[in-house]
């Protein structure tokens, strides 16, 4: 009796000691959030044709899935082209990331000067 109750304190222990050491990683975390939006941003490109769009701004929610892939959700901008762009240019394009920030959500604001 006193063995299985010891195998059932270390499945215990052992369970919960692995459930404190991921709630202790942060995905969100500023510098993770950093290297994420230099990622999009490399993605995007300097080289937007010009012609087809006008100055705007877009916000760009998305996922990263098990294959280290953005996952597009949603784009928020005025500007339809760009949304369309944005899209295009970002959805399932890898990218690299630790396995903690795999699954979380993120919002990178995302804007566009148009120079003449």
């Amino acid at each position: 009796m006193k063995t299985l109750i010891n195998i059932v304190v270390a499945i215990g222990i052992t369970i919960l000691t692995m459930v404190s050491a991921v709630a202790n990683t942060n995905p969100t975390s500023p510098e993770n959030k950093k290297n994420i939006r230099n990622q999009v941003v490399a993605l995007l490109g300097k080289e937007i044709p010009a012609d087809k769009l006008n100055a705007s701004e877009a916000h760009v929610n998305f996922i990263i899935n098990a294959k280290d892939e953005i996952v597009v959700i949603e784009v928020n901008s005025k500007d339809d082209n760009l949304s369309l762009m944005i899209k295009n240019r970002l959805n399932y394009k890898k990218i690299n990331i630790s396995k903690s920030q795999r699954g979380a959500f993120y919002e990178v604001p995302v804007k566009v000067n148009v120079l003449e």
